[in-house]
C-alpha cells in the first residue's frame, strides 16, 4: 500500500526469512456461497494465452462450503473470506529431499478459484494475485556527509532494490554518532527500485558531527520486509565548519556508540547508550558552597526512570487466580492423542497448575463425586496442585472448578474437555507389495517417469485434512460433534507424481480437527536404461546325442544405481511366458530359447534368441531317423552266473552275456557299474583300515579302547553313507533310463 492508500500489485512481496512479511494470504469478499475455494501457487501467469499449460507449484488450501460475504451487525461491517490454512510462505516441497525448500527469488502468482454452490456445469471463477518472493535486502551505496547550499549538514546515499522495490512509504532510519532519527524521502513512482536520497540532518545530529570519523548507521526496508542495515565511519572534515560554535556541556554531550535497536516508529530523536538528561529537583541537607551542594535550585543531573515493577501489587491483582499446565484454560479444551496429560490406558486426565500467591490458604475444588466437589491439595511452598479425573476416550467431559477463601467464592467456573484420542486412518493401495525399509519408509522401484500415488484417508470424526507433498488434496469440515460414535468418512486420493532419476519422496499426512495426525513416507526410485544383451554359452556346438547345457550371463550399465540387481529370464514359447534362470538350463530337443536381462527397476535388454539344432534325431538320446538300431553286446565286468545279471534276459542263453538294444543304454549302464565298483572298493578299503587300527591298538588301555570305539563308530558312519549313496546312484540311473525311454 502506498501513502495515498492505493495498492500497487508490483509491491506485493514476501520474504521467506525472518521478516515482517513472511506469508501471503488472501482476504476476499465472496458474492455467493461457494462449494469449494481453492488456493494455488504458480510460477508463471496462469490462464495466459501465451502460456496455456502453466503448472501449479503448490495447492495451498481447499476450503469446502465457504459462506458468502454479508453485513454483520455485531461486527458493524461486512464479513470477508479468510482462512488461516490459505497462507503461503514462499516454500515448495522438494521430492529429492522430502523437505520444504524456499523457492528462488522472483515473480509468482497466487490464484484463488471458487466453485459456486448449487450450480452445475459451470467453470470456477478465478482471481490471480501477483506476489514476489524477495530474500535480498536493499543495497546502500555512496554514503557521505556533505555541506548543503543551505549551510546545513546533509547525508546523501543511493538506495536500490531490484525486485520488490524500496519501501513504498519512503522511510529511512539514520543514526549519526548515536543520535537516531527516522526520515522520509521522496519516491517518484509507487514502485521504485532506485533512489538518490538527500537528507538534512536534524539540529541534534548536526551538533554531534565532528572533524574526522563519524559513526553513521543507515537502515532501510524493501516492500518484502527485508532490512538493510549498514554501519560506516564517514568523514566530517567537509562539514565540521558548519557545526554551530559552542559545544554543549559535557553532561549534555551524547556518547557515541552503535545503535542496537531497530528504527523507532516515532519521530522523536533519541540519544542512544546514554542516560536521559533533564532538571531534577533535590533538597539535600548539605553545607553551602561545598562541591556538589544544592540550595533547592534545579541543577542538571541524571533523571531516574521509574520501573514498572514498582506496581507489583497492582499487577498481582490482574494475575489470574489459577493457571493450568499443558495449555489448559477455563472453558473449552481439546485433548488429542499427543497430549501428555491424558493416559489412554487408564482413561484418566491429569489436571495440574498453580494458584496465585495470595491464594495460598484457599480451598480448591476440581470435579465432583456424588454431587460433592473434590478438594485438591495446594502445596504451600510452590503453590502447585495436581489431580486426575476419569475421562473416557472420544467423549466430552465437563469438570467444575471452584476456588474458595475466607468462606467466599473467588472463582467459579468449569473446564470443558473434548477428547479425540483416535489417530486418523491412512493407507496406501497395494501397500503390501511395497518394500518396507528400516526407517519405516515404503519404497518401490520403477522405470516409468510418472507414478500415480493412490490410497485413502479419513477419521472417526468428520473433520480432517489430507496433504501430499505439502499440497492439500482434500478437506472435510468439522461439525464439532464429540461422542463415542463415529461420524467420519474416508476419502480416496490419486495423485500423479512426475519422477526424476533417483529418489522421489512423497510425504502423505492426514490431520484431524483435534491435532491428531498420521503420516507415511513413500519413496519412488526411478531409473531408466537400456540393459546390454545377455551372452549365452552352450556346452556343445557339434552334433551330439546328449542334452545341451545353456549358461547365460548378464551385465549392468556403468551408471547403474548401487541398489540395482540384474536377473536373466528365458522363454521356451517365443516370448509368451518368461521364467527366471536359476542355475542351469538343459535342452533335450532342437528348439529356440529366448533370453533377456531384467533389473529390479523393470528395465529390459533386447531379446537374444539361442537356436538349438545340433541334437541328433531332434531329441537327446534318440537315434537319428532312418538309422538302424544295431544290437551291441555288453561286456560284463565279471563272469555272469545263471539267474544273475543279463544271462536270464530274453533272447540269451543261460550264462551268456545279454543283448542291449541301445548303445546309449549300454554306455549308461557301464558308467553306473564303474561308479558302483568304485563305491564298493572304498568300502573295502575303509574296512581294512579299521581292522588294522583294531589290531595295533592295546585293548587293555582305557584311552585305546575309547579310540577303538571312535574308530568303529566312524567306520559305521562311512558304511552307512556308502550304502545310502549307492542306493541313490542306482535309483538315479534307473530314473535316467526311464526318462530316455
Amino acid at each position: 500500500m502506498t501513502p495515498q492508500g492505493t495498492i500497487d500489485p508490483a509491491n506485493i512481496a514476501i520474504a521467506p526469512g525472518v521478516s515482517a512479511f513472511r506469508e501471503a494470504r488472501p482476504f476476499l469478499n465472496l458474492f455467493r456461497n461457494a462449494k469449494t475455494v481453492t488456493s494455488t501457487i504458480f510460477a508463471s501467469q496462469p490462464d495466459c494465452p501465451t502460456q496455456p499449460s502453466a503448472q501449479a507449484l503448490a495447492t495451498v488450501n481447499i476450503t469446502p462450503k465457504a459462506t458468502k460475504s454479508y453485513y454483520s451487525y455485531s461486527l458493524r461491517g461486512f464479513t470477508h473470506y479468510q482462512d488461516s490454512q490459505a497462507r503461503w510462505r514462499g516454500q515448495v516441497y522438494n521430492a529429492k529431499t522430502g523437505l520444504d525448500d524456499p523457492v528462488p527469488d522472483g515473480q509468482y502468482y497466487y490464484q484463488v478459484s471458487a466453485q459456486p454452490m448449487g450450480v452445475s456445469n459451470i467453470s470456477p471463477q478465478k482471481l490471480t494475485l501477483p506476489v514476489k518472493v524477495d530474500s535480498q535486502a536493499p543495497t546502500i551505496n555512496n554514503s557521505q556527509l556533505v555541506p548543503g547550499s543551505d549551510n546545513q549538514v546533509h547525508f546523501k546515499t543511493t538506495l536500490a532494490d531490484a525486485l520488490s522495490g524500496l519501501d513504498a512509504f519512503g522511510r529511512i532510519g539514520l543514526t549519526v554518532n548515536g543520535v537516531f532519527e527516522i526520515y522520509s524521502f521522496h519516491l517518484d513512482q509507487s514502485h521504485q527500485v532506485t533512489a538518490d536520497v538527500d537528507l538534512t540532518l536534524t539540529k541534534v545530529q548536526q551538533e554531534t558531527v565532528k572533524a574526522g570519523a563519524n559513526q553513521v548507521r543507515v537502515m532501510v526496508y524493501d516492500n518484502a520486509g527485508n532490512l538493510a542495515d549498514v554501519q560506516a565511519d564517514l568523514s566530517g572534515d567537509q562539514v565540521a565548519s558548519l557545526v554551530a560554535p559552542g559545544s554543549p556541556k559535557d553532561s549534555d554531550q551524547p556518547q557515541t556508540g552503535q545503535n542496537k535497536a531497530d528504527p523507532a516508529k516515532s519521530g522523536e530523536p533519541t540519544k542512544v547508550d546514554q542516560p536521559k538528561v533533564g532538571p531534577v529537583g533535590s533538597k539535600s541537607p548539605t553545607k553551602d558552597n561545598q562541591p556538589g551542594s544544592s540550595n533547592g535550585s534545579r541543577q542538571p543531573g541524571t533523571q531516574p526512570v521509574k520501573s514498572e515493577n514498582d506496581k507489583t501489587a497492582a499487577k498481582k491483582a490482574e494475575d489470574p487466580l489459577v493457571v493450568f499446565d499443558h495449555h489448559i484454560r477455563l472453558g473449552s479444551n481439546t485433548i488429542s492423542a499427543q497430549n501428555s496429560s491424558y493416559n489412554l490406558k487408564k482413561q484418566e486426565l491429569t489436571i495440574s497448575g498453580r494458584v496465585r500467591s495470595d491464594c495460598r490458604q484457599a480451598t480448591l475444588l476440581i470435579g465432583e463425586k456424588d454431587g460433592q466437589g473434590q478438594t485438591v491439595a495446594i502445596d504451600p511452598q510452590s503453590l502447585t496442585f495436581t489431580t486426575t479425573i476419569p475421562a473416557p476416550p472420544n467423549a466430552k467431559v465437563s469438570v467444575p472448578i471452584r476456588l474458595q477463601q475466607d468462606g467466599q467464592d473467588k472463582l467459579v467456573g468449569g473446564l470443558q474437555f473434548y477428547l479425540d484420542t483416535t489417530l486418523p486412518e491412512l493407507s496406501l493401495f497395494e501397500e503390501k507389495s511395497f518394500e518396507r525399509l528400516y526407517n519405516g519408509y515404503y519404497q518401490i522401484k520403477t522405470n516409468q517417469d510418472h507414478y500415480k500415488l493412490t490410497g485413502q484417508a479419513g477419521d472417526n470424526y468428520d473433520g480432517y485434512r489430507i496433504f501430499i507433498n505439502g499440497n492439500m488434496v482434500a478437506r472435510k469440515n468439522f461439525s464439532m460433534t464429540f461422542n463415542q460414535k463415529n461420524n467420519g468418512s474416508v476419502t480416496q486420493f490419486a495423485v500423479p507424481m512426475a519422477l526424476t532419476t533417483g529418489d522421489n519422496y512423497a510425504d502423505i499426512r492426514v490431520y484431524d480437527a483435534s491435532g491428531n495426525f498420521s503420516s507415511k513416507t513413500f519413496n519412488v526410485r526411478y531409473y531408466q536404461a537400456d540393459l546390454p544383451k545377455p551372452t549365452v554359452q552352450r556346452s556343445e556346438t557339434k552334433p551330439t546325442q546328449y542334452p545341451i547345457l545353456l549358461i547365460p550371463r548378464a551385465t549392468l550399465p556403468k551408471d547403474v544405481p548401487a541398489d540395482d540387481a540384474v536377473k536373466i529370464e528365458y522363454s521356451e514359447d517365443q516370448g509368451q511366458t518368461w521364467s527366471e534362470y536359476q542355475y542351469q538350463l538343459s535342452i533335450y530337443q532342437n528348439t529356440t530359447i529366448l533370453f533377456r536381462s531384467v533389473d529390479s527397476y523393470g528395465n529390459h535388454s533386447p531379446v537374444v534368441a539361442e537356436k538349438i539344432a545340433n541334437i541328433k534325431g531332434g531329441r537327446a538320446g534318440v537315434p537319428a531317423p532312418n538309422q538302424p538300431r544295431t544290437p551291441t553286446p555288453v561286456k560284463p565286468s565279471q563272469p555272469t552266473n545263471p539267474g544273475h545279471g543279463t544271462g536270464n534276459q530274453p533272447g540269451s542263453q543261460p550264462g551268456q552275456p545279454g543283448v542291449v538294444n541301445s548303445t546309449t543304454r549300454n554306455k549308461h549302464c557301464q558308467h553306473g557299474q564303474s561308479r558302483l565298483r568304485h563305491r564298493v572298493g572304498c568300502r573295502h578299503a575303509c574296512l581294512r583300515i579299521g581292522h588294522a587300527i583294531r589290531h595295533q591298538l592295546h585293548l587293555h588301555n582305557r584311552n585305546a579302547r575309547r579310540l577303538y570305539h571312535q574308530g568303529t563308530h566312524l567306520i559305521h558312519r562311512i558304511n552307512h553313507q556308502i550304502r545310502r549313496n549307492t542306493r541313490h546312484l542306482i535309483h538315479g540311473g534307473l530314473g535316467w533310463l526311464r526318462r530316455i525311454y
